[in-house]
């Protein structure tokens, strides 16, 4: 039988608090890259802000992520031109299902997924989020009752601005992946459970 460490109080703190501060940078990376370095292109917007929350998602499981998410897309909503209204919640619940998805794959490959299941969850993810938040144009039309019949003319744009994002996102979770995985795990930021599962699986 292979002999467990115990984690001491003081270092389960040090770890949480580590963990905190990565979900913080990477919900600023969500919110720099949404508000800040988005493209506009004829009828839609480039931007890869899904990157950040794609990588808590792979990296650090559901709760991080849904805190990542939320804290990112809230900001955004925020300090957008429109700012705190009814329809915040919805405009901030596409964020939250990519990145509740992708932690859920993650979780389903036991946190060590191959190469070619991280571009297509991410593929998948990608698309899913471009569906979602065309969802929510409609959605908010219909709350607002402005036009919204002529949305169905924008989805070949957004699909091609997903396509795009796809050509960033998907190399660079892949190429990113790993490094961090290997940064967090020296750091102790993958948790003791999630390894003594491993273990256990063996």
């Amino acid at each position: 039988m292979s002999e467990r460490k115990t984690e001491t109080p003081r270092s389960k703190k040090r770890r949480m608090i580590q963990r905190m501060i990565m979900d913080a940078i990477l919900a600023a990376m969500y919110f720099v890259l949404a508000r800040f370095m988005s493209i506009d292109l004829p009828l839609v917007q480039f931007s890869i802000s899904s990157l950040p929350i794609i990588l808590c998602g792979f990296l650090f499981g559901p709760v991080d992520t849904l805190a990542v998410s939320l804290l990112g897309s809230f900001l955004e909503q925020m300090l957008s031109q429109y700012g705190l209204m009814v329809t915040t919640p919805i405009w901030m619940a596409p964020v939250v299902l990519l990145g509740l998805f992708v932690s859920f794959c993650a979780w389903l490959c036991r946190y060590e997924p191959k190469s070619w299941q991280v571009i297509t969850i991410t593929v998948i993810a990608e698309l899913l989020f471009t569906a979602a938040n065309t969802a929510v144009f409609y959605i908010d039309g219909m709350i607002w009752q402005y036009e919204v019949k002529a949305l169905h003319l924008l989805l070949p744009g957004r699909l091609l601005a997903a396509g795009l994002r796809m050509v960033v996102t998907v190399p660079l979770t892949a190429f990113l992946l790993e490094p961090i995985k290997s940064l967090a795990d020296k750091n102790g930021q993958i948790t003791a459970s999630r390894k003594s599962k491993k273990k256990d699986d063996v």
